[in-house]
């Protein structure tokens, strides 16, 4: 039990003098705080005087004196003064004896920390403020930073359990202290891992659990183990939640019945994603849930939570600041943000940055010259975000799924679908990890012909295919149509750029100024187009508009080049744009041009040639597309390209075919436009050697 604590100090005197009316005082006091402050009650033959003061202190002693001593005989006057005196002597040792004994009992307590057996004190390299701890709990240890409100709880139980003492928050506070210097200055720097680690040549995935459960997946499969058999420390965080226990035998497909996906190539680059996340080191893609309202964006955007790093926050609104950014990557595995009608660009590239690995610098607040150093590498996920053609960065490292709205009769209880959910997660969770295995088995082996962006991304999701139950090359071929069609949606999302692709499907080549360009355009521009935000106002926002699009537009046969030339006067830059031979790829040889097999066995690759000849289909079955129908009211791209949406979504609760059987149509997202960018607008003339239409790509026509 602790141990009674000591009264506060006071005291009560009479004092006797001469003989008369003023010849005797009394004086009572009573101690109001741990800093000296006094109650003074002060008893003459005249009155009573009271007040509070800080007694220790001469100055505030002299005050009280000066107010009462006029009229009072020398000699009363004199025993005032003493016995003010005598008080702020009592008062300050009762202060001193106070303070020692506190420090006693921190002194102890940090003794007995560090005798305890499995205490360890250490800091990460790179972080110079905080300290950590790690702290055997049983059969298993969790380990905290030493400021933290779950360590200041254990070091007061400490205090009360087994030193007997009460714990003071002063005690607790100046341990505390203590405890972060020996982890800053004498502790081993060592890494800190957040869900998931390298160790022993596999990964090791912390559960987070009750039980403080480590899932050690090698090259030969997975266990379950206590995490004190493995030495990783991961850092406990308040908002963490448990992943699903995993159980073998399952399969990945239990999951897919309850995702709002549109086709098969969303399912698997869903999958391979996830699995992806549950690596330790990136590059991560970062995963984009688009889609109208009532698509369950959100409902799979927690599903995916679940799996890789599920918290008490859920799904969070987008900071505004990169600094909140970075503080919540330092708490979380996966940052899941939800609801966004848009994204800052400061906050767009910080994403980047997080989802490739680097590192940011900010200045510490209430200082003027130090700088906090963040270095962090994060999958991150997010929901809603619409203006893709104003990100092109962020995009070309991104997987976009875009969702579509659930008819009323084919929604489902949401209570239900998350106990069916609950149900087959474990069992889903299972088969992530038996993919994550063959990952480490295979990745060192696979060799891409071509190196998309992000490929280590395309290395990790080559290297699991086969474990998710995708046949050899799906994952790559779905990958490639998912980045096409993603860019016909930023495409869309940009009237700027649809003028461009009108201008060159006009011209086949143009070039000349930014200021030229931004003329010649506007009788390509759609109705309104100019108005849109978007649409650059000056020279200088062309050059920086045209560079934000190039990757759009060569996606639909459009190139885009900078240069120079000499002027009468000056040296001008100039912009230069031409139609590209084929769609896809600029490099437009055989051996890179892609032929695998996606989902149905449906053979992907766009051609220039109306023959078949290049061995590539002329029609794709099931895909969406757009002729140029004249009076079509599609979306932004009228006049340039038209397009009309076609279902193709598998809705929950609804079967699903194997991916080898035939199904829904191949998933190319919302838009499968065509494209043939032409200068004839007699389209049995094929004298520029582009094809009038290629069903399942993209035409823009002579209309």
């Amino acid at each position: 039990m602790p141990k009674e604590q000591n009264q506060e100090p006071q005291g009560e005197e009479t004092y006797a003098a001469s003989d008369g009316p003023n010849s005797a005082i009394k004086v009572d006091w009573t101690s109001s705080g741990r800093t000296g402050s006094v109650a003074l009650t002060i008893h003459l033959a005249s009155g009573v005087f009271t007040d509070s003061v800080n007694i220790v202190k001469a100055e505030q002693r002299e005050r009280v004196f000066e107010k009462i001593s006029d009229g009072l005989p020398d000699d009363v006057a004199s025993l005032l003064r003493r016995r003010l005196d005598d008080i702020a002597v009592e008062v300050a040792e009762a202060l001193a004896s106070d303070s020692g004994g506190r420090e006693k009992v921190a002194d102890r307590l940090v003794e007995f920390v560090q005798s305890m057996e499995g205490v360890e004190l250490f800091h990460v390299q790179g972080d110079v403020e905080s300290g950590y701890i790690t702290i055997p709990v049983e059969d298993y240890r969790d380990t905290y930073v030493v400021k933290s409100g779950a360590c200041k709880v254990w070091l007061s139980g400490l205090c009360y359990k087994e030193l007997g003492e009460a714990p003071v928050s002063g005690v607790v506070n100046e341990v505390i202290t203590v405890l972060t210097a020996i982890a800053l200055h004498d502790g081993d720097a060592l890494e800190l891992a957040t869900r998931s680690a390298e160790y022993e040549g596999g990964i090791v995935i912390d559960l987070a659990d009750a039980e403080r459960q480590v899932v050690h997946v090698t090259r030969e499969g997975w266990r379950l183990i206590p995490n004190t058999e493995v030495k990783v420390r991961f850092l406990r965080r308040d908002g963490a939640k448990p992943l699903p226990v995993p159980t073998r035998g399952g399969s990945v497909k239990s999951l897919r019945p309850l995702m709002n996906l549109s086709g098969p190539d969303q399912w698997v680059l869903l999958a391979c994603t996830m699995v992806a996340y549950l690596w330790p080191r990136g590059p991560f893609p970062v995963l984009v849930i688009s889609g109208e309202q009532g698509s369950a964006k959100s409902t799979l955007a927690r599903m995916v939570q679940r799996f890789i790093d599920p918290n008490k926050g859920q799904l969070r609104r987008m900071p505004r600041e990169v600094r909140d950014l970075l503080i919540g990557a330092k708490h979380a595995r996966l940052l899941a943000y939800d609801n966004l009608s848009g994204i800052d660009a400061n906050i767009a590239d910080a994403i980047c940055t997080l989802a490739t690995g680097g590192g940011f610098a900010a200045r510490k607040l209430y200082t003027d010259d130090e700088e906090m150093i963040f270095e962090v590498q994060r999958p991150v996920m997010l929901n809603g975000i619409d203006d893709l053609d104003e990100r092109a960065d962020l995009l070309d490292r991104s997987v976009v799924l875009q969702l579509q709205m659930i008819p009323d009769g084919e929604r489902r209880d949401e209570e239900a679908l998350w106990a069916e959910f609950e149900k087959a997660a474990p069992g889903v969770f299972g088969a992530f990890l038996d993919a994550v295995a063959a990952g480490l088995e295979r990745r060192p082996q696979v060799r891409l012909r071509e190196l998309p962006r992000m490929a280590d991304f395309a290395r990790t999701g080559a290297a699991v295919e086969v474990a998710l139950g995708f046949a050899e090359g799906t994952f790559l071929a779905a990958l490639q149509r998912n980045r096409q069609v993603t860019r016909l949606m930023a495409l869309d999302q940009a009237p700027f750029a649809l003028a461009v692709a009108a201008l060159a499907r006009q011209r086949r080549h143009w070039s000349g100024t930014a200021s030229r360009l931004l003329q010649e355009v506007l009788t390509h521009a759609q109705l309104g187009a100019t108005k849109h935000p978007s649409w650059p106002r000056s020279a200088a926002g062309v050059g920086r508009r045209i560079k934000r699009v190039t990757s759009a537009l060569r996606s639909v046969g459009v190139e885009v080049t900078h240069g120079e030339r000499a002027s009468s006067r000056q040296r001008e830059r100039i912009i230069q744009i031409s139609v590209l031979p084929t769609m896809g790829s600029s490099d437009d040889s055989d051996q890179n041009r892609p032929t695998e097999f996606g989902p149905q066995g449906l053979e992907t690759g766009v051609s220039d040639s109306s023959d078949g000849s290049d061995g590539l289909s002329r029609e794709v079955p099931g895909a969406i597309t757009a002729q140029g129908e004249p009076g079509s009211s599609g979306g932004p791209a009228h006049r340039a390209i038209h397009a009309r949406e076609v279902s193709s979504g598998v809705r929950p609760n609804r079967p699903t075919p194997d991916e080898g059987e035939a199904g829904p149509p191949p998933g190319i997202g919302l838009y499968a436009l065509n494209l043939g960018v032409s200068d004839s607008s007699d389209s049995s003339d094929s004298s520029d050697g582009l094809s009038r239409e290629v069903p399942g790509a993209i035409t823009a026509q002579g209309e």
